[in-house]
């Protein structure tokens, strides 16, 4: 009987190996792209704000453009240390702040024990895959500036997610950890402090309505969760203040942008079709069903794994609390876009909102677990290999679709580092006199290629654009002279 659980355990293993290697090796193909990494107008025009206010820059932008502490002071470091060696240390930056997300995602897996920490570990590790699995995703991935804010965001989102769903740590200690990663998310990013605020608030919710009813739960839960939602809370007055309503952020329809109907309108009627059925970041949109497959895939994985996993009713109610902050945010995140935008701008909010989905619809694939588990019995063993599958089949399908845009970008891997050196230029180097830009064509996982400067040769003094304007401060020219790019866009 010992020899028929060792094979059986074995067999298990097997599945969870097979499916960390798969995954593993996808997730190392995106990071084989770092080095590909970029800076845009913002890096510039930030650095110039800061070599001109200092400390003052970075309080204004705080106060009064980015209330994000955390995000803000990193980047103000960062951009410090790149003025001072002359370099802008693109790779290292990236690489660190990668290595972060993947720590902080797998990390709760190791606080469960036996053949759990290998299946924590392969599903931990298909939750950053379909994270960062996209064409359009490069805002958040390879863009040093958008990077330091929404790589510690999704870190501290997963991390909650993994404590929550993965752990077999005591409801206490949980509860512990959702408040300290709820703390820091909130000054990381925007979408950060909106999560911060719904779970906790739907969590001071239940916490009262237990009290109502004459059940209370153990611990200081109400003050755990009081603290990430005032920290919260003032990101969020602070974003309403100093950004909400500008009209000079208005990109798209006049009509919707600033009218709370119009954007509740369009929001609820295009959220399910353009956010969650079809995954508008994962292949461009080109292919619906990479979009609507994973969808059911994960869910269906996270069932099986969960159904023998510890689950009391407690981490049940976790992980519904989970799955509601986590769709209520991309659902907010889209409204506000809309609102603030006028259309759905940026491809950083949808991979945050996409990301928000793929933890929701774990989150509530683990209570849906709790409510079946004892109403039916099954083969622990068979649920694995079943979680194991569905899991290789659910990140296998966007990875197979992005095989093509990710062999593109490693075939003109040299060709683009060479165009983003010649981008920059140390200050040894720098010509008073003229300096010329040359277009290129963005990669199509790593993005780049600066198509947003207009053609044409600019004097300074003589009303350039401020994109063109800010590269002359910077770089200490008077002339600049754009070209378009020499080639035909990549297939």
């Amino acid at each position: 009987m010992n020899h028929e659980f060792e094979t059986t355990d074995r067999l298990s293993n097997f599945y969870s190996i097979a499916a960390l290697c798969f995954i593993g090796l996808s997730i190392f193909a995106f990071v084989g792209l770092i080095p590909l990494g970029r800076w845009e107008m913002d890096e510039i025009v930030t650095t110039n704000l800061f070599n001109r206010l200092g400390l003052e820059g970075l309080e204004h932008r705080i106060l009064h453009w980015s209330p994000r502490p955390i995000s803000e002071i990193m980047l103000y470091g960062y951009l410090e240390i790149a003025e001072i060696t002359d370099r802008r240390h693109i790779a290292k930056v990236l690489l660190l702040l990668w290595s972060i997300l993947i720590t902080s995602t797998l990390s709760p897996a190791f606080l469960t024990a036996g053949t759990d920490r290998l299946k924590g570990l392969a599903f931990c590790a298909g939750i950053v895959l379909l994270c960062i699995a996209g064409e359009n995703n490069y805002d958040v991935l390879y863009w040093v500036q958008g990077a330091l804010a929404y790589i510690p965001t999704l870190s501290a989102l997963l991390f909650i997610c993994g404590i929550i769903l993965i752990s077999d740590l005591d409801i206490p200690k949980k509860a512990l950890y959702i408040a300290v990663a709820l703390s820091i998310v909130s000054m990381c990013s925007e979408v950060g402090a909106f999560f911060a605020a719904s779970f906790s608030c739907a969590a001071l919710f239940v916490w009262l309505a237990l009290r109502c009813v004459g059940l209370r739960l153990s611990g200081n839960y109400a003050i755990r969760g009081l603290i990430p939602l005032l920290i919260s809370s003032v990101v969020i007055h602070s974003i309403v203040v100093s950004r909400v309503g500008a009209s000079f952020e208005i990109f798209g329809d006049h009509n919707v942008a600033g009218n709370f109907f119009a954007s509740l309108k369009l929001s609820l009627s295009t959220f399910p079709y353009q956010v969650f059925f079809w995954g508008t970041n994962v292949v461009g949109g080109q292919y619906a069903i990479a979009g609507v497959l994973p969808k059911f895939g994960l869910p269906i994985s996270a069932f099986f794994l969960f159904r023998f996993m510890t689950n009391t009713r407690q981490d049940a109610l976790l992980a519904g609390l989970l799955g509601i902050a986590a769709i209520g945010t991309a659902y907010l995140s889209y409204f506000a876009s809309l609102y603030q935008f006028g259309m759905d701008c940026c491809g950083r909010h949808t991979t945050m909102r996409q990301a928000l989905i793929w933890i929701s619809l774990a989150g509530f694939a683990k209570v849906l677990s709790y409510v079946w588990r004892g109403q039916h019995s099954a083969d622990p063993t068979r649920s694995d290999r079943l979680s194991m599958i569905a899991l290789i089949l659910t990140t296998a399908l966007p990875t197979i679709f992005l095989a093509k845009p990710l062999v593109s970008d490693y075939r003109r891997y040299n060709q683009m580092r060479a165009e983003h050196a010649a981008m920059w230029r140390p200050k040894p180097d720098r010509n008073p006199t003229v300096m010329t830009i040359q277009k290129s064509w963005p990669g199509n996982i790593v993005g780049g290629g600066y198509l947003y400067l207009a053609a044409g040769e600019y004097f300074r003094g003589q009303n350039v654009p401020g994109n063109v304007q800010g590269l002359m401060d910077y770089f200490s020219t008077e002339r600049i002279i754009v070209l378009d790019p020499v080639s035909s866009p990549p297939n």
